[in-house]
């Protein structure tokens, strides 16, 4: 099949959530209105999830489940995802509670950066990429996390070995550049990092999380080939937002060449809620009710 010789990539995104789930059923209700739209669409998270919500006793399950009934197409841990609530955490638990979290999930969990000390392998039900195709074009998610959790020595992790996320990239990113047309990342290693992910050839748009900052405006860095990438970031906790990034790319000499992007936060103030993401927010209130009772 003869590929476009235009192509537009619209992705929402959303990053360091922790739990603040009060706006996602209107950020449901406005993917669902662009997806009728726009042919081609994805939604990604950042990670951190749960951590600090009011429903962190669930250890991610209710966003787990908001996120599934959401269509996000993928996600990759934060820092804070490892950690187990009530600072009782061991390897075990923390490697329980992701095995929970993306047990079913119609999400892609992908994490390049942390394997096992003993074993060298990914953790267990991730993948350092996906790849999804969207109307024949081949898109690459590559994740990579932030690397507190070693740094600060969490029980949590003492099964696990990070790298640093720009050198995970720059392996998958190389691997990667025959199997797929265009190739993103799923980062929360915080923006100094991004940078330098960003810089890493084939590699059209950052997508950054962890320190909570609200980029109404992308970071835009020129990589190695002196093309312009843009690092986006939509906040964090209380004040996150539903982050929107427009790609628009050329098929020239049999690539896919970013040649512009919009960006920007969108509007949720007179969004109506999506009633399935409140049922499940009400189903998760009620168990809640009844336990603490």
């Amino acid at each position: 099949m003869k590929k476009s010789a235009l192509f537009k990539l619209t992705v929402f995104h959303t990053n360091d959530i922790h739990g603040k789930i009060d706006s996602l059923p209107q950020y449901s209700t406005v993917v669902n209105e662009i997806r009728k739209k726009e042919k081609n669409v994805l939604l990604l998270d950042s990670g951190d999830i749960f951590l600090r919500g009011e429903y962190q006793s669930f250890s991610g399950m209710v966003e787990r489940d908001i996120f599934c009934a959401m269509g996000y197409d993928a996600w990759v841990p934060g820092n804070n995802d490892f950690r187990v609530p009530f600072g009782d955490g061991t390897a075990e638990k923390s490697n329980r509670q992701l095995a929970d979290i993306i047990n079913n999930a119609a999400f892609e969990p992908v994490c390049a950066n942390v394997i096992y000390k003993s074993t060298e392998k990914y953790m267990d039900g991730f993948n350092p990429y996906f790849i999804k195709n969207i109307n024949g074009v081949k898109i690459g998610i590559i994740g990579v996390t932030s690397l507190k959790p070693q740094e600060r020595n969490w029980n949590e992790v003492s099964d696990k070995y990070f790298e640093r996320g720009d050198i995970a990239v720059e392996k998958i990113a190389a691997e990667l550049k025959n199997k797929c047309d265009i190739m993103v990342v799923l980062s929360h290693c915080g923006i100094n990092m991004d940078i330098n992910i960003a810089e890493t050839d084939g590699i059209s748009a950052v997508f950054g999380a962890d320190d909570h900052y609200a980029l109404k405006r992308p970071i835009r860095i020129k990589n190695h080939s002196g093309n312009e990438i843009p690092i986006v970031q939509s906040g964090g906790e209380e004040r996150h937002y539903l982050g929107r990034l427009d790609l628009y790319f050329e098929h020239k000499n049999g690539k896919y060449i970013l040649n512009g992007y919009t960006s920007g936060f969108c509007d949720i103030s007179e969004t109506n809620a999506d009633e399935n993401i409140l049922k499940i927010i009400d189903s998760y209130a009620e168990t809640q009710s009844i336990i603490v009772a």
